[in-house]
């Protein structure tokens, strides 16, 4: 596995995109219905980093940073080596208690915060 700049390779960003379109499969979610679900605050709360559009991409193979495949795995309840690794144990991540649960949300939701406010001085 090798990492740029916080993003994946090709090759493992098209098998974690391959995953992530058979958990969303499984759970005969359309996109739309899955981001929706990413923006309730009671999941992650960063529906604003990523459309519709962006979401296909990951699914076709683009690579993401890795905040937003942590907040992917939180989301769909699989651990993130499943994403990356493709072990057959999936780890569910809803094991987690709810203090872990909500201390895992609060970092995601500061990074999302920090992206958007770096993005809108880079502006």
């Amino acid at each position: 596995m090798k990492l740029n700049n916080n993003y994946f390779d090709n090759q493992l960003a098209k098998e974690i995109g391959e995953r992530l379109r058979k958990e969303r499969e499984s759970r005969n979610l359309s996109i739309s219905v899955l981001l929706d679900k990413l923006s309730d605050e009671n999941n992650c709360g960063i529906y604003y980093l990523i459309s519709d559009s962006q979401y296909r991409r990951y699914e076709q193979g683009q690579s993401m940073s890795v905040q937003i495949l942590v907040a992917l795995s939180f989301l769909y309840g699989i651990s993130v080596d499943y994403l990356i690794f493709g072990t057959t144990e999936k780890g569910h991540c809803n094991q987690l208690s709810k203090s872990e649960a909500d201390i895992i949300s609060k970092f995601l939701i500061d990074t999302a915060r920090n992206i958007k406010r770096i993005t809108n001085l880079e502006e």
